[in-house]
């Protein structure tokens, strides 16, 4: 019993831990760094899984650990290799792998598949154990798989918790009107608000469509190559140039119409936001319902085009009301503009990832001394985080000011 309760304080305490961590590296953004961000917790949590593994080696394995960068433990003066690659048939699967690093040595492995929840990049966590090494299944896959959800859903929360927010939902009468006309909480659910200015378009946030939208896209988000955090940050981030949007066509007709995506610009790009966009749909067409069109500022309504027929006839019935209500949240709408305007002066974080997605070790991680890398990562890291605060207060001073 206390060896079990041991192994249950070792997990519990990684998971503490690496909450702190993620509060400290990642717990302040703004919305347009919100993909950025959701790459970089899938790298950490990759880093961080190795650390974990050479910190408790002793009891996983009965290992001693070296220094933390190089990811090596050793056992009866035996060395092996840490590392963690993703499946190349299925980018759902992260690998994860012990090697024995001295040359001319047989490796043979045994083979262990353990799924984890969340809206994180990885569905299931596959092991490469050395049939040589005793291991402690039991904590391992414990441990690793609980750094994974806990992380994975840390990051949903955070997503969540922000896009509540009130200076973020500035359309909240708007959409608290659509629900009072439109009962069925099948069809409110995914039934977006969404603008055109004289330059630009984006997606009005509100936080219960925003926190809907996990769940929507987590049912497609498999064939799209991304994690469900990492396409809701897009749908929710993205501003576009109006040019080759739908939604001005949609206006320029000023009539509903189905929205075929292959004719949208960000399509044929081949942006991330058209994946968001057919993963929150299940389909590459949508509706998009005129509810003001005019000048600077017009306002749709997207749904699924299943849902037309319902929907449609309550939007014509509403639609003068809706435009008085549009009239007076006018000034909040054209606030909304200024969100994607929040950019950091130096994108050293997007650098950051770029360098570590592009470290491609081989399978089983050998021969690669990480030391100065893990270093550099470490000294960009802080310097963003300096950026990124800085920036954030001159945009409250600012915003205090206005």
């Amino acid at each position: 019993m206390t060896i079990i309760m041991d192994k249950l304080a070792i997990v519990e305490g990684e998971k503490t831990r690496l909450i702190s961590e993620l509060d400290k590296l990642f717990g302040n953004f703004n919305l347009i760094e919100l993909p950025s961000i959701t790459e970089a917790i899938e790298e950490f949590l990759r880093l961080h899984v190795k650390n974990v593994i050479v910190r408790h080696s002793d009891l996983l394995c009965g290992c001693s650990s070296c220094e933390i960068p190089s990811w090596v433990v050793r056992k009866n003066n035996e060395s092996y290799a840490v590392a963690t690659s993703e499946d190349v048939t299925n980018p759902k699967i992260v690998h994860l792998s012990l090697s024995p690093r001295a040359p001319g040595i047989k490796k043979k492995f045994r083979q262990k598949t353990i799924t984890i929840s969340g809206y994180g990049r990885y569905e299931k966590i596959r092991f490469f154990l050395p049939i040589s090494l005793s291991i402690d299944d039991s904590l391992l896959e414990e441990l690793i798989g609980t750094i994974y959800e806990a992380g994975y859903y840390w990051a949903t929360r955070q997503i969540e918790l922000f896009l509540a927010r009130e200076e973020i939902c500035l359309a909240d009468d708007l959409y608290e009107y659509l629900k009072k006309i439109i009962h069925s909480p099948e069809l409110q659910k995914n039934l977006w608000v969404a603008c055109i200015t004289s330059s630009y378009g984006f997606r009005l946030i509100e936080k219960d469509i925003a926190s809907n939208a996990f769940q929507l896209i987590d049912k497609h988000s498999a064939s799209y190559g991304h994690s469900t955090n990492r396409l809701v940050s897009e749908l929710v981030s993205t501003r576009l140039p109006k040019e080759g949007l739908l939604m001005n066509i949609a206006a320029r007709i000023n009539q509903c119409m189905d929205g075929d995506m292959s004719q949208a610009k960000y399509k044929k790009e081949g942006s991330i936001y058209a994946s968001a966009m057919a993963a929150l749909y299940g389909s590459e067409s949508f509706t998009i319902f005129p509810i003001q069109v005019s000048e600077p500022l017009s306002v749709f309504a997207l749904f699924p085009t299943e849902h037309r027929d319902k929907i449609r006839p309550i939007l014509s019935q509403h639609k003068v009301y809706l435009s008085k209500i549009i009239k007076i949240s006018l000034p909040n709408i054209k606030q909304a503009e200024k969100i994607f305007d929040r950019r950091l002066k130096k994108n050293l974080f997007l650098k950051l990832i770029n360098e570590v997605v592009m470290l491609k070790p081989n399978f089983f991680g050998l021969g690669i001394d990480l030391n100065e890398f893990f270093k550099k990562i470490s000294t960009e890291l802080k310097e963003f985080l300096r950026i990124n605060r800085k920036s954030n207060r001159h945009y409250r001073d600012r915003d205090a000011h206005h």
